[in-house]
């Protein structure tokens, strides 16, 4: 919700009883008047502070193979940006290229690309990306399961993405549970776990990680 508007998703069930959210319609919350619709999946849904822009994920889907799975998977798509007064939307598949790129061995199904939070100038944004990569042995064998993870922004002008979180050996080879910034977006909390269970506060500036005492339990 945002400047008196309000995004609704509608969502259909579809093949393998997955949930196809196949259009986004805008209200005036005043009036209750649709002041617009779209065609689409849209997830993650979120705001720009001018109420302007919508940031969203559209989800991909890979279909099963009858004889080995009975669900269609999910996996993320990139981030996107609906322009509402324009009605026009731009997807950033660089983001995706750059976390999961090809001739990676992952699980498709953990692929995100999630905590879609914009900055408080509408000129970019911040996500989380993580999957969970394979390594295999000489023989092609599963050998290790190893997290991948990380927090970053993207800057719409210049389609520059950076991540700090990729310069702090704490966050490395972890799965980045959850995320939650300060109101000057100056810092991070931070809550990762694999093996075992970190949290702290991440300087976005300075690229310096705070480790704050004792595991979080939630």
């Amino acid at each position: 919700f945002e400047a008196n508007k309000l995004a609704v998703v509608e969502c259909g069930i579809g093949e393998f009883d997955r949930c196809i959210l196949q259009r986004l319609y805008i209200v005036d919350v005043v009036s209750g008047e649709e002041l617009a619709s779209y065609p689409g999946e849209f997830m993650d849904i979120a705001w720009s502070p001018d109420g302007g822009m919508l940031l969203y994920t559209s989800p991909e889907w890979v279909l099963p193979r009858v004889d080995q799975l009975l669900s269609a998977i999910e996996s993320a798509g990139p981030p996107c940006v609906l322009d509402v007064s324009a009605g026009e939307n731009e997807c950033f598949d660089e983001v995706l290229a750059l976390h999961f790129p090809e001739g990676l061995t992952m699980d498709p199904r953990s692929r995100q690309v999630t905590e879609l939070r914009w900055d408080r100038s509408s000129q970019g944004f911040h996500f989380l990306y993580r999957g969970v990569r394979y390594e295999l042995d000489e023989q092609g064998a599963l050998a290790d399961t190893i997290p991948l993870a990380g927090l970053c922004r993207m800057d719409l002008g210049t389609r520059r993405i950076d991540c700090p979180s990729d310069d702090v050996p704490e966050l490395q080879g972890v799965w980045i549970d959850h995320v939650v910034l300060s109101p000057d977006q100056e810092f991070a909390y931070v809550q990762a776990g694999w093996e075992g269970v970190v949290h702290g506060v991440l300087d976005l500036a300075r690229d310096r990680f705070y480790l704050l005492p004792g595991p979080s339990e939630s």
